[in-house]
């Protein structure tokens, strides 16, 4: 047992003559002297009407990413309302024509009385004749043509009155032919193009007797029924279409067609099937399986807007090895889910320009076994394909392409494109190439040559990848590079190897790039630059930039973005991690590649937690923290704790504050302390006795209380003993009296002036407060005095005991 705390009080108990209630005597009161010891989009072409000759252009030669569109001119034909007089003109030349050659072709049942009655009505609109073959304009808009050859007389208008059946620049009838009606047998055997026959008709609903036009001799289609907006069915099924070679716009935007029977017809000599279906928006089949297409160069926007779409046949076999152009093929062929081309034949083709632009049902496209060797044009190949999840398109042979512009833009259900082998050598724009593929999440393409591209603007706008290395690319030629990655998810851009010297326009480059933490562009130089606006706009999350020795900061345009001021962030820029400080302000303004070159973060507070803990872990006193500039000096202060005592200053307790938090950790060790013990301890006032008497202790000043903050378990004893015994105050007469402890057993220990004697052991189960005198006063367990009879006299006693307090085991 090691020797503890010490404390003394003052006994007391007055001995008086008489009976009880007599006078009292007074009771000197001693001071007890204390001694203490601490323990540690998709734009559908709408076209109105066609024009003669205009079909759609092809764009797919441009390189700058914008969607081309077909043009045709609207033929909205003012009709004219006949005089009597014209009329009267009108129906006497075609009477006067060739009524018998027309009579005598004739193949219907109408007799010639009939038809020529038909034809001198003087309420029709107009008559005249086109080579052999008579015409005439009802009243009722039925345009009858009767037996003959067009020879050479089928004139074809050029500009925005293309219809054969207007009799000069001023008067137009097309809008008023409500339906076509083939009264004879016409043949076309000198002027073999039926080109624009029926052009513009826009009131046109229907044809009888197609059969009676004789196309064995035709060579040309082309735009046949362009414009036909209300023309909802034609039948070709008994038609020969052997010689046909150009079947361009024949039926462009014809956008009430429903129906059109195709299976039979013979298409082998035909060369140009461009536009050919293009915005026959309400078709919804073709049976276009048996064709043959094998002298086919050709299939520019055949089946462009043909939004409902859903089938064309048994295509796979198609032998498609003469074609040149697929541009615009199936562009907004939005009802589309699948196509059969598996096995087209594809090595001739030099364009797939907007292909399959805004075909938004297309969930597949197997495509994997083409062989592009002439491809030089793919921009907006898939754009807008937002069905497909997967595209198969790794073995392209893509080193004559010059375009891929907006190849995949706005793929939003693609996740991953295997195209890191493709040689792109030639390629000048890659321009909105992957914008808008929200589903992107991996992109190997950091082994392509682009030594010959000059723009990537919207390149990688709005792409879901997080990380993207295109360190190797050579961006030499490249001027371009607005919006390159605004508002991708990508956290991570290495573009270290890009020497920028030929940019000249750099908006936006990194604008809105929520997710940007980490970008290096230290070789990027802006002395080219001519606008350069939001070139790191809004990307409130980039906390760490790589500037090169060229880069410039032209003005506060290109808005760097101030770091975070949330702890242990300052709001500024640091070079380094403990260089110089800037505002985002300062550094776009002090900034000289020569001298500042390097990494900048975002500058942070060094950061250090004070903890205060006992042996065993717990806490004593809140954590504090302190924060400082990085390499600035710190110190800290232990605490003082009721029951504690430090157990040693932490190495750490000053320092250096760094860029990682600091824990700096006092532990205290517990204490045995006696927190509280009286200072006088009173027997009361007794009459004399001719007994023994035992005098229970009657009152304390204060309660006699011990802490222990050590670990549970362990213990402590107290101990007692008499450093001067009871001795008369007035008399100076020793009482032959004896002091002693009784615990709650009712077991008695002696307390003597000869040492200290334990008479209370305890141990600790917490921190709490023991109040050890708090059942002393009165019978029972506490201090007693014995007195022997006879030996007390008229007096005041006062004695000394002293109190030692020990721990029993070591508890640090």
């Amino acid at each position: 047992m090691r020797s503890g705390i010490v404390a003394r009080a003052t006994m007391m108990m007055s001995i008086l003559i008489g009976t009880i209630g007599g006078p009292l005597a007074s009771v000197p009161v001693a001071q007890a002297v204390t001694d203490t010891t601490n323990d540690s989009s998709t734009a559908t072409q709408t076209i109105e009407a066609a024009a003669s000759s205009q079909v759609f252009s092809d764009d797919a030669a441009t390189s700058n990413g914008t969607d081309s569109t077909t043009a045709t001119t609207t033929a909205d034909s003012a009709s004219s309302t006949s005089a009597s007089s014209e009329s009267d003109s009108t129906a006497s030349t075609a009477a006067s024509s060739t009524v018998s050659s027309a009579s005598s072709a004739s193949t219907t049942s109408t007799t010639k009385a009939t038809k020529d009655a038909a034809a001198d009505d003087e309420s029709n609109i107009a008559s005249s004749t086109i080579g052999s073959v008579p015409w005439y304009i009802n009243s009722a808009g039925e345009l009858h043509l009767e037996a003959g050859d067009f020879g050479t007389g089928l004139t074809v208008y050029q500009g925005s009155n293309a219809s054969p059946w207007t009799a000069s620049w001023v008067t137009n009838y097309a809008s008023q032919i409500k339906k076509v009606v083939f009264d004879g047998e016409v043949t076309v055997s000198s002027n073999t193009s039926l080109k624009n026959l029926f052009t513009g008709l826009t009131s046109l609903t229907s044809i009888e007797n197609l059969n009676l036009l004789k196309t064995d001799n035709a060579t040309s289609l082309e735009a046949m029924f362009s414009g036909d907006t209300a023309l909802t069915t034609v039948d070709f099924t008994q038609n020969n279409f052997s010689s046909i070679t150009n079947m361009s716009n024949m039926f462009l935007n014809c956008k009430s067609l429903t129906a059109l029977p195709t299976s039979n017809w013979q298409v082998g000599n035909v060369t140009d099937f461009s536009s050919m279906f293009a915005s026959c928006s309400k078709l919804t089949s073709l049976a276009l399986g048996s064709w043959n297409v094998s002298q086919a160069t050709t299939m520019l926007s055949m089946f462009n807007g043909c939004t409902s779409l859903t089938t064309i046949g048994a295509t796979n076999d198609w032998q498609t090895g003469k074609v040149e152009n697929f541009g615009s093929m199936f562009r907004a062929c939005t009802s589309l889910t699948t196509i059969a081309l598996a096995n087209w034949d594809v090595r001739q083709v030099t364009t797939m320009y907007s292909m399959f632009y805004g075909s938004t049902g297309l969930t597949s496209l197997p495509v994997d076994s083409w062989q592009t060797d002439s491809l030089t044009n793919t921009g907006s190949m898939f754009t807008n394909a937002k069905s497909l999840t997967t595209l198969n398109i790794k073995n392209f042979k893509m080193g004559k392409v010059t375009s891929m512009a907006a190849m995949f833009q706005g793929c939003t259900g693609l996740t991953t494109l295997d195209i890191g082998g493709w040689d792109v050598s030639k390629a000048e724009s890659l321009a909105n190439m992957f914008s808008g593929c929200s589903g992107l999440t991996s992109l190997d393409i950091n082994s392509w040559s682009t030594s010959q591209v000059n723009t990537l603007s919207n390149a990688f706008y709005g792409v879901g990848l997080t990380t993207l290395d295109l360190s190797s690319w050579d961006v030499s030629k490249v001027t371009v590079f607005t919006n390159a990655f605004a508002t991708s998810k990508i956290k991570q851009l290495n573009l270290s190897g890009w020497q920028t010297t030929a940019g000249k326009t750099m908006n936006a480059i990194f604008n809105t790039m929520p997710n940007l933490a980490d970008l290096d562009i230290s070789n990027f130089s802006t002395a080219s630059a001519t606008t350069y606006v939001n070139m790191f706009g809004s990307d409130k999350n980039l906390a760490h930039v790589k500037l090169g020795s060229k880069f410039v900061f032209k003005d506060s345009t290109m808005a760097l973005p101030t770091p975070s001021t949330t702890a242990p962030y300052t709001g500024k820029w640091q070079y380094g991690t403990d260089g110089p400080t800037y505002t985002a302000a300062e550094l776009a303004s002090d900034y000289d590649g020569a001298t500042m070159a390097g990494d900048y973060y975002w500058a942070k507070q060094g950061t250090v937690n004070v903890e205060y803990v006992d042996e065993a872990g717990n806490e004593l006193a809140a954590t504090t923290t302190i924060n400082g500039a990085i390499g600035d000096k710190y110190t800290t202060e232990a605490k003082s704790f009721e029951g504690y005592q430090l157990k040693a200053t932490p190495a750490n307790a000053s320092g250096t504050y760094t860029d990682t938090p600091i824990t700096v950790t006092y532990e205290y060790v517990g204490q045995l302390v006696l927190t509280g013990a009286p200072t006088t301890l009173d027997f009361g006032t007794h009459t004399i006795s001719a007994e023994n008497e035992t005098y229970d202790l009657a009152a304390q000043d204060t309660p006699l209380e011990v802490k222990d903050t050590h670990a549970s378990g362990s213990s402590w004893v107290l101990s007692a003993q008499l450093t001067s015994s009871f001795v008369g105050n007035t008399t100076g007469k020793a009482l032959a009296a004896s002091l002693y402890y009784q615990d709650s057993a009712g077991q008695q220990t002696p307390i003597t002036s000869t040492g200290f004697t334990p008479i209370i052991t305890h141990t600790t189960t917490s921190t709490d407060q023991v109040n050890v005198s708090k059942d002393w006063i009165g019978s029972g367990e506490g201090l007693k005095l014995s007195v022997p009879a006879g030996s007390a006299r008229n007096d005041s006693y006062s004695a000394t005991i002293e109190w030692n307090l020990a721990d029993t085991v070591p508890n640090e």
